[in-house]
């Protein structure tokens, strides 16, 4: 595996592409989109997909970009900036062959996820962290009512009465996750509802400028024939149907 000192050295980017790339080396996690895309996997035979290993931040940048399908001769210039020996053929076979079949599994396994969270664990809103809690609880519901998993429910027992501390810190761990993640969840919903109140509240104020506006138009245009015939094409196109409704 060819190490950073060996590649060539950066080249120059351009103003436009410079600009480009800020966008995800600002950001504070480039490859997050609906799943961590660091974690997809790909081929030691890859070069792009050993940047995870030579160069984290242009593998997290690069993924970003091509996941997003930024122009491969963009993602290509900004790793040759970074000193790495890519060409658009070898990112465009890294985008056919790793990246976009490793997308498509994350959504479909996120996707069977959730729906096993609605379905199988009464989790309302799908969320796979709360799902997890739950699951785990229930294997250790299963532990403790199988009489064939006589170990495993001797070792929790001894844990019980050798260390309750211990035993009672692991329980209420899990209370304290399974309850973090419903606060999050209710702060979502709070979040977006105060967004709609704002929204809401917008558009009023927005009918009292117009209404305001018009009154003033009124005076100003009414006194004239010519000022009422606009009046009047002015209503009739307010009062219009909005076409994309």
């Amino acid at each position: 595996m060819p190490s950073i000192a060996k590649q060539k050295p950066p080249s120059h980017l351009d103003a436009r592409l410079v600009t480009l790339i800020q966008k995800y080396e600002g950001a504070e996690d480039p490859t997050t989109i609906h799943a961590n895309l660091d974690a997809l996997e790909g081929t030691s035979r890859c070069v792009c997909c050993r940047l995870a290993l030579d160069d984290e931040e242009a593998h997290a940048v690069m993924t970003a970009m091509l996941a997003r399908k930024e122009r491969v001769e963009d993602v290509a210039g900004y790793l040759v900036s970074r000193g790495h020996r890519v060409s658009v053929s070898m990112l465009s076979r890294h985008q056919k062959h790793h990246l976009f079949p490793g997308l498509l599994n994350v959504a479909i396994t996120t996707g069977a996820m959730e729906r096993i969270a609605k379905t199988g664990f009464g989790v309302v809103s799908g969320d796979l962290a709360e799902m997890t809690v739950r699951a785990m609880m229930v294997t250790i519901l299963q532990v403790l009512n199988d009489p064939e998993n006589a170990k495993s429910l001797a070792k929790l027992r001894k844990l019980r009465i050798e260390d309750p501390v211990a035993f009672g810190t692991y329980v209420s761990n899990m209370s304290k996750s399974l309850a973090s993640i419903r606060k999050s969840n209710n702060q979502a919903q709070i979040m977006d509802a105060k967004l709609a109140l704002e929204r809401a509240k917008l558009y009023q104020e927005g009918q009292k400028l117009i209404d305001r506006g018009f009154v003033a138009l009124r005076e100003i245009l009414e006194p004239s024939e010519e000022g009422r015939a606009i009046l009047a094409s002015l209503e009739a196109f307010i009062k219009a149907p909005n076409p994309t409704s």
